[in-house]
């Protein structure tokens, strides 16, 4: 099992390379003087010719791309991730501030939106074309056709506007003395919106996994055995559906990151998809290096981690990681 993990880094590594090269490639790509997003627009103006062309050699804005990538890259390794234009602060800190309310969020939709997934998938799969069947496949196939915002700004309306029984914007109500409630309160409607955005296909797919170990000989004769029902859908059923459950759950990761950018910019959450956004409306590249190189490695590690599931789940892969 180590030696299949160690690969499964070592397969990683080129990847968030690429990304990176990708990245930094796009940035560079991108309209206007780069040296506008380094320097304030109305000191710049003030500047002489001579002036700016110092500057842009200050900044290595002379050299090629390729050049200038290996000399981001090589501050990178240091742990320099440069420094934010629009914040006035070092990237590195603008990172790490952003970085723990995002993963607060995120770790507490994956929990609710994977359990609710997988439950509402199963309890249809069981009752087949029975109301809770069809009642599930009608919530997926909605949020799956729905757009995240819309479902966002109706949250807002019903919940923040119409009843006010919940905050629409913030983390934490200023002014108040921190509390774990007004927290949880605030966190509601953005975990209920990344949480529908993952469970309605993850639903889906689990009823059909489901449907088809169901129908196979092996939980036939488990039940001809006298098992409980319980204990052959748990132990036999769900156990063999869960491959494909799994793989469902790390693809959808990255669309659950996607989702964060709309998600706080909606409600206002102080994370790295709010920071994303002010990123790119600044032009600020060295900040959306940053962002982009902790999404990528979250969404790498996540995919590493839905690795060793198979791993664990099926021994099969275990033996042939091996092989």
């Amino acid at each position: 099992m180590g030696t299949y993990i160690v690969r499964r880094i070592l397969i990683s590594i080129p990847v968030l390379f690429g990304i990176t090269v990708l990245a930094f490639g796009a940035l560079s790509l991108a309209p206007g003087d780069p040296l506008t997003s380094r320097i304030d627009p109305e000191i710049l103006a003030q500047m002489s010719t001579e002036q700016v062309e110092a500057a842009r050699r200050a900044l290595g804005l002379d050299q090629p791309v390729p050049v200038r990538y290996v000399i981001w890259l090589g501050d990178v390794v240091q742990g320099d991730f440069g420094y934010s234009v629009v914040n006035k602060l070092p990237v590195t800190q603008e990172v790490l501030v952003r970085l723990g309310p995002t993963l607060i969020l995120m770790t507490v939709a994956l929990v609710v939106g994977t359990t609710a997934g997988i439950l509402f998938g199963i309890v249809a799969a069981v009752r087949q074309y029975g109301v809770v069947d069809y009642l599930v496949t009608a919530f997926s196939t909605s949020f799956i056709a729905i757009p995240t915002f819309v479902t966002g700004l109706v949250l807002i309306y019903i919940f923040g506007a119409a009843l006010k029984i919940l905050p629409t914007t913030g983390m934490i109500t200023l002014g108040k003395p921190f509390s774990l409630g007004d927290l949880a309160a605030h966190m509601v409607m953005p975990v209920v919106l990344l949480s529908i955005q993952l469970s309605a296909p993850l639903a889906r797919y689990t009823r059909a996994s489901m449907l088809e170990v169901l129908n196979t000989e092996y939980m036939t004769t488990s039940r001809s055995k006298g098992l409980r029902g319980r204990i052959v859908l748990l132990r036999h059923g769900f156990r063999n559906a869960l491959i494909p459950i799994i793989t469902i759950v790390g693809l959808t990761l990255p669309d659950l990151v996607a989702g964060a950018v709309i998600t706080e910019s909606l409600f206002g959450w102080p994370g790295m998809g709010q920071l994303a956004v002010k990123a790119a409306t600044g032009r600020d590249a060295a900040l959306m290096m940053g962002v982009i190189l902790v999404v990528a490695t979250g969404v790498l590690v996540s995919n590493l981690i839905t690795d060793i599931l198979y791993g664990v789940v099926d021994p099969r892969v275990r033996l042939g990681a091996r092989a």
